[in-house]
């Protein structure tokens, strides 16, 4: 008779939990890309111009790097889309899973700096609450630590 020996298997997780945040962050990454079509904000007090969110980050980009009148909160709304691109470059490769966390956690803490740019002289439109959502989608799960090495879990 041979004897039989079992090799111990790592626990198996479900299919559920490493779906999920595969399927977030598609769903993230198609809203987020849409949010850019969409207006983004008004000026109130008028019935226009309406910015779309490609407007705005058009916007941001361009008067963020004007160091003559260097302005803090939209300095830090400049920086959340190369932010988000970066940790989904990083993410698609599965590499350096710190850099990313870290990646996701500054995008989404610079979030709040864009309302206070925002503040009373425009209104918010469905794109920029189109963008923030999109955000939290893909960033969120990396953020919290929810994800595992390779962007899974």
């Amino acid at each position: 008779m041979i004897a039989e020996t079992t090799i111990p298997q790592p626990p198996v997780e479900s299919t559920r939990k490493t779906a999920a945040p595969r399927w977030l962050f598609a769903s993230g990454a198609i809203v987020y890309a849409v949010s850019f079509a969409l207006p983004a904000v008004t000026l109130t007090g008028t019935p226009g111009p309406t910015l779309s969110g490609w407007d705005c980050a058009r916007f941001v980009t361009l008067f963020a790097v004007d160091l003559e009148h260097f302005n803090l909160p939209l300095f830090a709304g400049a920086l959340i889309n190369p932010l988000a691109l970066l940790f989904c470059i990083l993410r698609r490769h599965g590499v350096r899973p710190k850099l990313r966390r870290i990646l996701a956690i500054a995008a989404l803490a610079c979030i709040p700096m864009t309302w206070y740019v925002i503040g009373h002289e425009m209104k918010i439109g469905i794109g920029h609450i189109a963008w923030v959502a999109g955000l939290l989608m893909l960033l969120f799960p990396e953020a919290a630590g929810i994800v595992g090495r390779n962007g899974s879990r």
